[in-house]
């Protein structure tokens, strides 16, 4: 589905950044 495009596409960008705090695994599901 395009949400969990976009939830992985956010999710990746935040990881390269080293952050990974808004987007908690299951936060948003």
């Amino acid at each position: 589905r395009l949400s969990d495009h976009l939830f992985v596409m956010t999710r990746h960008i935040n990881l390269g950044t080293g952050g990974d705090i808004l987007w908690k695994p299951g936060a948003t599901r």
